[in-house]
């Protein structure tokens, strides 16, 4: 035939199907195979073809009835070539929108190769997209446990972060979806990667306990990022505060301790010292810490203040509560309230420069 089964799928197909002339299509597969029949390439989009038109039992026993007719030692080989021509026809279906399609030919190849990994990673992001996807997914399609197995198992880590990022927006509280970032960790590999994956957790993090104050799941959350990257200074910061929320004094105030040491501006100092004093106060046989903590807050609150300087407007939040525990250990009201009232104004300052 002047034409290959491949070139004609990819120069004459589309319009047919896009138009329903599926008979022409399946005339042209069909005189193939009776040209050819030692070419399982027209069984496969002849099959194809039955898939896109609704005849699922049609499509199965033909790429069944092909591979059963040939050699044995060539079915893997033939497998494979079957799921790469689905592969780029549930890519093109979905680029199209036509989700529901391209998670049926997914699921398709799933029956084929079940342990098609990124295969699976596309199959739940399609049910997403539906909005039908179910927590219980991930650990029924054997994604989860594919994952553990991090010697053989190859994966496309950009996928598995648009994944992540997927789960967190449609199931942020979902001990499954933290499950899945947990076991991507491992694969990340290069600088970009680790980049991306941090950026996902923090605003992970964010959304979930900051937003949600659904510290059961901000917290693991945060804890993968940390085993990634132990001085990652906004993680410190959120899961100190979601510990001392809970009453995990304890760690809290050791998050707090580690963070101290590698802020460096003085608005960042001021914040990471009262959230220092914030764990002394919320624990018990802490007072002397407590106290002798926020002597170095209100000298850093004043040198703060004297120093005038510009404050990027996501620190503010944390500024303007500052002097909060100024009051517990100074019975000196006229004092106090002058520090309530320049941090107001030094926040509301900063606030008019950045939306002038």
């Amino acid at each position: 035939m002047a034409l290959t089964s491949e070139k004609y799928w990819n120069n004459y197909t589309l319009p047919l199907l896009i138009n329903g002339e599926y008979s022409q299509i399946i005339s042209f597969y069909e005189q193939a195979i009776n040209t050819n029949p030692e070419n399982k390439v027209n069984y496969w989009y002849l099959g194809l073809t039955l898939f896109l038109e609704g005849k699922k039992p049609e499509a199965e026993t033909t790429w069944l009835m092909a591979m059963m007719a040939g050699d044995e030692d060539r079915v893997e080989i033939e497998t494979l070539e079957l799921i790469n021509i689905l592969e780029i026809e549930a890519d093109r279906q979905n680029t199209q929108k036509y989700c529901f399609l391209a998670m049926q030919l997914r699921q398709q190849i799933r029956e084929l190769m079940p342990s098609n990994i990124t295969n699976l990673l596309k199959l739940v992001h399609l049910s997403i997209e539906l909005e039908i996807y179910v927590p219980e997914e991930l650990v029924e399609l054997g994604l989860l446990d594919l994952l553990k197995d991090t010697l053989t198992t190859k994966v496309d880590t950009v996928l598995l972060i648009q994944l992540g990022r997927s789960l967190l927006t449609y199931a942020p509280l979902s001990f499954s979806s933290v499950e899945l970032i947990k076991l991507s960790a491992p694969y990340i590999k290069t600088a970009e990667e680790r980049r991306d994956f941090l950026n996902l957790i923090q605003w992970g993090v964010t959304e979930i306990g900051v937003g949600r104050r659904y510290y059961t799941i901000a917290i693991p959350l945060g804890e993968i990022g940390l085993s990634l990257e132990p001085e990652y200074e906004n993680l410190l910061f959120y899961l100190a505060s979601f510990y001392q929320n809970i009453g995990d004094s304890d760690q809290g105030i050791k998050l707090a301790q580690k963070l101290y040491p590698l802020l460096k501006g003085t608005p960042d100092k001021v914040y990471g010292q009262t959230l220092l004093v914030r764990g002394f106060m919320t624990a018990s046989n802490y007072w002397q810490e407590a106290s002798d903590a926020n002597e170095q807050s209100k000298e850093l609150i004043t040198t703060l203040f004297s120093e005038g300087e510009v404050i990027e407007e996501y620190k503010l939040g944390a500024l303007a509560n500052a002097t909060f525990f100024l009051p517990y250990f100074s019975d000196e009201p006229r004092e106090i309230r002058q520090f309530h009232n320049q941090m107001a104004e030094l926040c509301c300052v900063n606030l008019h420069r950045h939306y002038q």
